[in-house]
């Protein structure tokens, strides 16, 4: 079975350093996301969180724990699904921010994931990539309004 790639893009006015702040810092993600849980579930430093930092979201009834395997402020972060109940396996997402030749930001928001069950990765598809898109869009109108 085939892998599943989901791929959106948002772009802000604000700052690379202004998303960056934001997305580094689980804490903030109910506040500007869609969560109604997001948080710190182990790891992290005195300095915030880094590579091997694992977090916690819920949304409704969907719960995912992710870690984070990459870690390079303020232009890339990613995570591995470690846990939850999403209906994928093998899932990574990466957020890269992009500087525009304004002072703005492109985000790039790529999941890439296989189903759990056979046939249903269109349908996780279907949800999963509008609620990326959210995120994006999300998270740099917040960082703009900073």
């Amino acid at each position: 079975m085939a892998a599943t790639t989901i791929d959106v893009e948002h772009t802000t006015s604000a700052a690379p350093e202004a998303v960056w702040r934001l997305l580094a810092d689980i804490t903030t993600w109910s506040d500007w996301g869609e969560w109604d849980v997001a948080r710190l579930k182990s790891g992290g430093s005195v300095d915030g969180e880094g590579v091997g930092t694992v977090r916690e979201l819920h949304v409704g009834r969907n719960r995912s724990v992710e870690k984070l395997i990459v870690f390079e402020p303020p232009r890339r972060l990613a995570y591995a699904l470690v846990g939850g109940n999403l209906p994928v396996r093998n899932y990574r997402g990466e957020v890269t921010l992009e500087p525009t030749a304004d002072g703005g930001t492109t985000i790039r928001w790529t999941s890439t994931f296989k189903a759990k069950v056979p046939g249903t990765a269109g349908i996780v598809a279907g949800k999963l990539r509008p609620f990326l898109a959210d995120t994006a869009r999300r998270v740099g109108d917040a960082a703009a309004a900073v």
